[in-house]
């Protein structure tokens, strides 16, 4: 049996956990894609990839809310692989997968 107390301990710690979260914004310049998606270990990968929106411009962009913590990906053009040029960093993400970096604080 779940007392109130413990269910407001849960919320308290829920509503902590949003708080946290930070506005990462993701884009890539690449006017001639028909389809960007941004794959990266927090989609596991391919298996949920989130859908870029394509800007007049070329750019495709998406901002994505994620807690503090340092994460692998990268973009998904019209099917293939493509690296962040932008990228101030690589690592190998999840099955070994290259990845650029990036850092929330």
């Amino acid at each position: 049996m779940i007392s109130a107390s413990s269910s407001v301990i849960e919320e308290n710690h829920n509503v902590k956990q949003l708080k946290d979260l930070k506005p990462v914004e993701f884009s890539l310049q690449m006017p001639t894609a028909k389809s960007v998606q941004l794959a990266a270990d927090f989609t596991d990968w391919e298996a949920a990839p989130i859908d870029m929106i394509r800007f007049g411009d070329g750019i495709w962009c998406t901002t994505v809310p994620l807690p503090p913590g340092t994460y692998a990906y990268c973009f998904l053009v019209d099917g293939n692989w493509h690296h962040d040029p932008k990228a101030m960093s690589h690592r190998h993400g999840a099955a070994n997968r290259a990845g650029a970096v990036v850092k929330i604080d």
